[in-house]
């Protein structure tokens, strides 16, 4: 969504709720994703990490559990406490939800984000060390990081092991539409659509 809407976080965040209310009701995992759509959108026209997280913050309410296990993170990297015992705060905090629940992991983000210190492999790699859903820890990183740096920030020696084909074990390959074979040709696909949803609200992006 912050693709489609790139540097308008009020549209990126309408969408994400329409989509996230479907599979998360409308409680926390919605939260995570408005934050996460709220970032990525403004991180088009915006590059201050803290300004970036404010932005996100902004769009959710103050008082859930994602804002909290945020608040957890950006105190625990303000006192200089190492990632570790920022991870373990955070899992403390939300050990009543269980495992796999947006708040602990939107805050694994932010904590790869901040003790990573602008090291796209550091930053990546402290994110998933974090542990639980760490498909989405990192890919919600990576993409936060990619949109600020683009291709350049990749280290050469992932570069060389991912590649950039799309490879998937689903079931249905795209009966209604075709797969697109690579994530350039993806890429390709969703920018498309983004001067048609900019166009539709007319934004002057």
């Amino acid at each position: 969504w912050a693709c489609c809407a790139p540097g308008c976080p009020e549209i990126a965040t309408r969408y994400a709720w329409f989509d996230a209310c479907v599979d998360h009701g409308t409680g926390e995992g919605t939260y995570a994703e408005l934050f996460t759509a709220a970032v990525e959108s403004a991180a088009f026209v915006e590059s201050d990490r803290d300004r970036l997280i404010q932005v996100g913050l902004s769009y959710i309410p103050s008082d859930c559990r994602v804002a909290r296990s945020i608040g957890i993170v950006l105190e625990s990297y303000a006192r200089g406490l190492d990632w570790k015992e920022a991870r373990r705060l955070v899992l403390e905090d939300s050990a009543d939800l269980g495992w796999f629940q947006a708040p602990a992991n939107v805050a694994y983000v932010l904590i790869g984000w901040l003790y990573g210190e602008g090291d796209f492999k550091q930053s990546l790699l402290t994110a998933i060390n974090c542990g639980d859903d760490t498909d989405c820890t990192g890919a919600t990183l990576g993409s936060i990081l990619g949109i600020l740096s683009g291709a350049r920030a990749l280290p050469e020696d992932w570069k060389q092991h991912v590649g950039d084909d799309i490879v998937t074990v689903a079931i249905d390959r795209g009966s209604w539409y075709r797969i697109p074979p690579t994530c350039s040709a993806l890429t390709e696909r969703v920018l498309h659509m983004t001067p048609q949803v900019l166009a539709a609200f007319r934004m002057p992006v």
